[in-house]
């Protein structure tokens, strides 16, 4: 887990995540890796109670799409943050 973080340039994750996808959140973070965070369900993004400050950070990209779009939307996602 730690060294996939580590050797990533990016770093995706799909929520709802397991036990250690905050973990990891929290690696790539600490190493300035560049982050999609994806959900199905914008629900995961909006501000409430269970919130995750760390998917509001301006350095974290919120996708969220159907799992079946994911590729398509990653790959038009990275080539408009080069």
């Amino acid at each position: 887990m730690t060294k996939g973080v580590f050797d990533a340039d990016r770093v995706i994750f799909l929520l709802p995540g397991g036990k250690g996808t905050h973990t990891e959140l929290g690696m790539a973070l600490a190493k300035n890796k560049k982050i999609i965070i994806h959900s199905k369900s914008p629900h995961s993004f909006s501000l409430c109670d269970e919130t995750v400050a760390f998917y509001h950070r301006e350095d974290v990209f919120q996708l969220t799409c159907s799992l079946i779009n994911i590729a398509d939307v990653v790959e038009s996602t990275l080539v408009e943050q080069s």
